[in-house]
């Protein structure tokens, strides 16, 4: 185990959890996901919008290190993915499926094994409500979070395109989202 798991506590991270930590959730988002070679262009705002649905909606689990949020992820029902292509994967039984909305490790910390140890701790907790799948979807670029699912035991069902907004808040851009599905194993 790496000292970074040695030192790190995690905790399900519920609507009392999210309302403690908002601030930090934010920010962790924001870092996560407007700064590094993939980012995109994403208001504070909606950062705070995505969070707050979130954590209305579903739950997850969140990595302390010293008091502070060091790691998050989130998952909510399928159902709640409008972008799902549901027609193209019928085998996957979207009311018993997770989807894993958002995974987010502090950049500092990337590649010491707290992304699996948060998605292990969350997809145990999935399998405890009575989910039997979970599935999440990635830019096709991100190659190093697409290899991380995959020895989670993810597998590439479906393909997506969204437009982004690049860094500069006015220029647009697509991203290619891959969609990975997981049975759970009993």
């Amino acid at each position: 185990m790496s000292d970074i798991l040695l030192n790190t506590q995690l905790m399900l991270l519920d609507r009392a959890a999210f309302l403690q930590h908002r601030e930090e959730l934010v920010k962790l988002y924001l870092q996560s996901f407007t700064t590094g070679e993939l980012a995109q262009y994403i208001p504070a705002e909606t950062a705070i919008e995505t969070l707050e649905e979130l954590s209305l909606k579903g739950g997850g689990v969140i990595a302390l290190r010293n008091e502070k949020i060091v790691g998050a992820i989130y998952g909510l029902p399928l159902a709640y993915d409008k972008e799902f292509p549901a027609e193209q994967c019928p085998e996957i039984p979207v009311d018993n499926t997770t989807y894993i909305a958002e995974l987010m490790v502090h950049s500092e910390l990337r590649g010491q094994g707290l992304a699996s140890e948060l998605m292990h701790t969350f997809l145990e907790n999935e399998k405890m409500k009575g989910n039997s799948d979970a599935v999440i979807r990635v830019w096709d670029k991100n190659t190093g979070a697409l290899n991380l699912y995959k020895k989670q035991g993810f597998s590439e069902i479906a393909e997506i395109a969204q437009e982004k907004i690049q860094q500069d808040g006015m220029t647009v851009f697509q991203m290619n989202k891959i969609y990975l599905h997981k049975k759970f194993t009993i």
